[in-house]
Formats: structure tokens, C-alpha cells, sequence
């Protein structure tokens, strides 16, 4: 472990390390077309997985200076352009077969009689 964020975990305090997490954060590689993206993303996220288990151990708590974390967004439904479209489109075609049906049996009722 040569990363300087690394060398001395045990010995530093907590807010510390707190600190290193979000300079870890900053570090995260942004460019995807480079040859060595793959290797650099694998190096930060064992380096980020080495220092949150660190806290994760020494059961670490945040600095008061540190904002919390936004709670996760709701859960949406995922829908395809269009796809309400289509089932509103698909029950007036089978509404308006219906209707005709139906008028074509009551006009062919009075036609018999």
C-alpha cells in the first residue's frame, strides 16, 4: 500500500479518516475512455473498501461538520416511451370493435323481425 491515504490508518483518528473518505471520493476516476480506467477504478474502490472498513471496525462516528447523506430517492417505475400511449391507443381500437359489434347485432335484431 503505497497510497499516502493509506500508510498509517490505525494510527490516525477518526475525523481523520472521515476526511481521507471524502479526499477518496474526489479521486474518483471520471475518464471512462481512457486504456487504464478499469485498473484505476479497481485501485479506488479497494482503497475506498480499505478505509470504510476501518471505520466500519473502529466504529467511527462522523464528525459533527459532516453533512449527512440525502436519503435515497423513491423507488420509480421504469416505463418505455410511449407504452401508456400504446394501451390507451389499444383499448379504444378494442371499444370502438366492441361498439360496432354490438350495433351490428341490434341493427341485424330489427332487420329479422
Amino acid at each position: 500500500m503505497t497510497d499516502p491515504l493509506l500508510r498509517d490508518l490505525k494510527e490516525v483518528d477518526d475525523e481523520t479518516l472521515f476526511v481521507r473518505l471524502i479526499r477518496i471520493r474526489q479521486r474518483f476516476p471520471t475518464d471512462y475512455a481512457a486504456e487504464d480506467y478499469v485498473l484505476r477504478r479497481d485501485t479506488w474502490e479497494i482503497v475506498n473498501r480499505t478505509v470504510r472498513d476501518e471505520i466500519t471496525r473502529r466504529a467511527a462516528k462522523p464528525p459533527t461538520w459532516l453533512p449527512l447523506p440525502a436519503p435515497p430517492p423513491d423507488p420509480t417505475r421504469e416505463q418505455l416511451p410511449g407504452s401508456n400511449r400504446a394501451w390507451v391507443v389499444g383499448a379504444a381500437v378494442v371499444g370502438i370493435v366492441l361498439l360496432l359489434l354490438a350495433l351490428g347485432r341490434a341493427a341485424a335484431a330489427l332487420t329479422i323481425r
